[in-house]
């Protein structure tokens, strides 16, 4: 949505693949229908723009649901994961938290291999790389901050 309202999408590619492990959230997700409880952050504008109210919900708009795909994905499937290619961005909020350390090496070092050099892991608040990994480089912005896989020397990707 954010992308849509800057207006970043134009003469871009842009696919987004929302995953999870879990079927019922990924039923869920693929509905794309939400009840007020879930705004409580959202500005009105946003809700305008990109929901429309249908039976005391809202149903995400067409034009943001075109930019997604849903699937079920498992971390540890260093097979399908590597079906993904290369991304610029990934989003993985507060899931982490849950595993052992050992798994937690695991699973980063295969968001560096699936990221673009120059890409973005973005993990929850709670979440950090520290004692995982020491591979990307910590970016502050305003509001968070991120972790970029860098670039190499070689050239720009």
């Amino acid at each position: 949505m954010l992308l849509l309202e800057m207006g970043y999408c134009k003469g871009w590619r842009v696919e987004i693949i929302g995953a999870d492990i879990s079927h019922r959230v990924l039923q869920q997700a693929r509905k794309a229908v939400y009840g007020k409880s879930s705004f409580r952050a959202t500005e009105e504008a946003y809700i305008k723009r990109f929901f429309r109210e249908q039976e005391g919900s809202y149903r995400i708009a067409d034009e943001v649901k075109e930019l997604v795909t849903i699937s079920h994905l498992n971390l540890f499937d260093q097979n399908r994961l590597a079906l993904l290619g290369k991304v610029d961005v990934i989003f993985c909020r507060n899931v982490i938290i849950y595993f052992d350390q050992t798994a937690k090496k695991k699973v980063v070092e295969v968001f560096y291999r699936t990221l673009r050099e120059g890409g973005y892991l973005l993990l929850g608040h709670s979440e950090s790389l520290m004692n995982i990994s020491t591979a990307f480089t910590l970016r502050h912005l305003r509001n968070d901050m991120v972790y970029q896989k860098p670039r190499s020397s070689g050239g720009s990707t």
